[in-house]
């Protein structure tokens, strides 16, 4: 192992050696031997200083970017690359027209703006046209950039951003994602990947291999995989995350096909995204007197997201977000609380005991409040 040297300690020993081994004598600061010591010792420190992160780059387990790259490249696997979110929205009107309503391609549909200051928009891919005597159509959209962000919920895109003459209103549905949206494959994601592949090189198909299989599709972060013969003789299942949770089934479908190209003939192979179980989350929170109350809401908001919604946190290794099977403790809620700076105290409406959690069902959060007591002067940390 390289350990790698400060300047100032190759500075010392470079003047120690000369020391001992000529007559030279003067080594103070501004003189001339010491000004090319400097120079000296500096120029091998960036030597160390790159030595140490070649050496990294040069294992796959701690490469990074680009060299990461290169070592996918030798087991065949590529990064996965940012999606665009793509789906169809209802465009239609509050009583039947009797003349047919274009709806050109390129027109903008939008979510309301977020807490975050946030829209969501989106064009219409094609030209479509509303028929005389129908109330609504169907109009393929596509996000405006790429990212997991695009992939709302139900209900959420319902503003028009482009003006249509005889359309009263805008709508996404629940099953209205058809390409699930996705930001770029993490290194930690892809590290995952290759360590997985190995397994696809097996003839009788682990349970790392279809997990393998499933995360090469954009848009799934987490598989799991019940080999246990859940549907009879010969079956196995496969279950996917998205980044945002729970896959839309152009999602499944997706995976499903890539699998069935890959698995063994002997193995029945169905995918699912799991079953969602509603959790009401409510608390009273009791906070410390001088914090600022609403920087503290909103961080036990974005904390709660994380650990319900986001199947793909960035930099936040302090907090894991539920998967599948994964039971809500009501001591990890506490502690993704308390650990916020400003709260004194956090009581639970609801949940008030564990929720247990099958291994096929995924926690979601169903819905969210957090109010707040009288601040506590009590001193401590």
């Amino acid at each position: 192992m390289i350990r790698l040297k400060q300047v100032t300690e190759i500075l010392t020993s470079l003047i120690t050696y000369i020391g001992d081994n000529t007559s030279l004598t003067n080594f103070n600061i501004g003189g001339k031997i010491r000004t090319v010591l400097e120079s000296v010792s500096t120029t091998v420190g960036e030597l160390y200083s790159y030595n140490s992160v070649l050496l990294k780059q040069s294992i796959w387990l701690t490469a990074t970017g680009v060299f990461l790259e290169f070592w996918a490249q030798l087991l065949g696997l590529e990064r996965k690359s940012e999606v665009c979110t793509e789906g169809h929205v209802l465009f239609g009107v509050d009583a039947v027209k009797s003349e047919a309503i274009n709806i050109p391609a390129g027109s903008i549909v939008r979510t309301p703006t977020d807490s975050l200051g946030r829209v969501w928009r989106y064009t219409t891919q094609s030209a479509v046209v509303l028929e005389a005597g129908e109330l609504s159509v169907a109009v393929p959209v596509i996000a405006e950039f790429a990212g997991k962000g695009y992939n709302v919920g139900e209900n959420a895109i319902c503003e028009m951003g482009t003006h249509i003459a005889g359309i009263d209103w805008v709508i996404n549905g629940a099953d209205w994602i058809d390409v699930h949206g996705a930001d770029a494959e993490r290194d930690y994601q892809l590290r995952e990947r290759m360590a997985f592949r190995w397994s696809e090189l097996t003839t009788g198909s682990t349970d790392s291999a279809y997990v393998s299989w499933a995360l090469s599709i954009p848009g799934v972060v987490s598989a799991w995989v019940d080999s246990d013969l859940p549907r009879g003789d010969g079956t196995v299942d496969v279950y996917i995350l998205a980044q945002d949770g729970a896959p839309s089934q152009a999602l499944i479908d997706t995976v499903q096909t890539y699998i069935e190209t890959r698995r063994p003939n002997v193995a029945d192979v169905m995918v699912f995204g799991p079953m969602t179980v509603g959790i009401i989350l409510a608390m009273l929170i009791t906070p410390r007197a001088g914090f600022d109350t609403d920087v503290m809401l909103a961080e036990i908001e974005r904390r709660v997201e994380v650990f319900f919604h986001e199947q793909d946190p960035e930099d936040d290794d302090l907090i894991i977000p539920i998967g599948i099977g994964r039971d809500i403790v009501l001591a990890q809620l506490y502690a993704l609380v308390m650990s916020v700076d400003g709260v004194y105290s956090v009581s639970f409406a609801s949940p008030t005991t564990d929720v247990s959690v099958d291994n096929d069902e995924l926690a979601e959060l169903e819905s969210y409040s957090a109010g707040l007591t009288a601040p506590s002067y009590e001193m401590g940390v």
